[in-house]
């Protein structure tokens, strides 16, 4: 993707991306980006954007805290819904 992490959609993608790869155990950048090319379900949330390695790696350390408690808050969210 041409634009940078600050660009609203690649924002959205990436912590699209992260948010369902984390309860995976995915670590990586690039299985995420991978993902975007291979799996329907990281296609569809990834809004069919395929950010590279570097942008989701640069997005995830920017963002650790956030996702952390974006993690934490779907757990929440899953468990409350049986």
């Amino acid at each position: 993707m041409a634009a940078g992490v600050n660009h609203p959609v690649i924002r959205r993608c990436c912590s699209a991306c992260c948010s369902t790869a984390m309860p995976q155990g995915v670590c990586s950048s690039r299985k995420p980006k991978q993902a975007t090319y291979d799996s329907v379900a990281f296609r569809y949330i990834a809004a069919n954007q395929h950010p590279d390695h570097d942008t989701l790696a640069h997005f995830r350390r920017r963002c650790l805290k956030e996702l952390g408690s974006l993690f934490a808050r779907l757990l929440v969210l899953a468990r409350q819904m049986g």
